[in-house]
């Protein structure tokens, strides 16, 4: 992973068939509406902005994980 930002290993995953499926979450500092929306169109799962509580975690993962069972 050789200089690749987050979203770059984020489009490498959706374009790997073995890959794809596999739920993505962003963790940040900082929040960038266009950055968020790209990221969003590119297949991203969910994000949480640093800090964050084990809780919030606990609490984004999970609707993660159920959007995926709808």
């Amino acid at each position: 992973m050789q200089n690749m930002q987050g979203f770059d290993l984020l489009v490498a995953i959706r374009k790997n068939p073995k890959l794809c499926k596999v739920p993505v979450m962003m963790v940040t500092a900082k929040v960038e509406q266009e950055e968020l929306v790209a990221a969003a169109k590119a297949g991203l799962n969910g994000f949480i902005v640093k800090p964050f509580a084990g809780d919030a975690l606990m609490a984004k993962m999970q609707r993660i994980f159920e959007r995926m069972g709808q």
